[in-house]
């Protein structure tokens, strides 16, 4: 497991904290899932790879989870992108927005739907097309 955002549904006090931006990140070998795994935040991932075959799931968008999720490489990995729902209070399911993002050879390549939501802050996007080779050659096994 990876990253957890948010540790238990409903968790009093979480809602409105929990703010996390991941960029030129690689999730690669022996990584089952969480990556990240989102409860009651706001979690902008951009511009990263992933390359962890034979996972369970990639970016999961839980209770009260709102995910902006923008040009990523999702290779060979399966469920790059997940939403938990809740049919009892479905007001509270996962959010999220995906855009511009590779998921060659992948499984399970669900499309959400979410409008995620608009970052505070400045940033800039790299090309789809450029981020597998820009995160290889300045992270990773040498």
């Amino acid at each position: 497991f990876s990253n957890l955002i948010g540790a238990a549904d409903a968790v009093a006090g979480d809602a409105g904290r929990l703010n996390v931006t991941f960029h030129h990140n690689w999730w690669a070998d022996n990584i089952d899932q969480r990556m990240p795994r989102t409860r009651a935040g706001q979690i902008h991932v951009f511009n990263s790879l992933y390359t962890s075959s034979g996972n369970s799931y990639c970016t999961n968008a839980g209770y009260d989870a709102r995910l902006l999720v923008q040009n990523n490489v999702y290779r060979g990995v399966n469920q790059p992108f997940t939403i938990s729902t809740y049919p009892s209070t479905p007001e509270h399911n996962g959010n999220m927005r995906i855009q511009g993002n590779e998921t060659p050879g992948s499984t399970n390549v669900s499309s959400p739907s979410g409008d995620g939501f608009i970052p505070p802050y400045d940033y800039t996007l790299d090309a789809t097309g450029s981020v597998e080779a820009a995160i290889r050659s300045g992270a990773g096994p040498r």
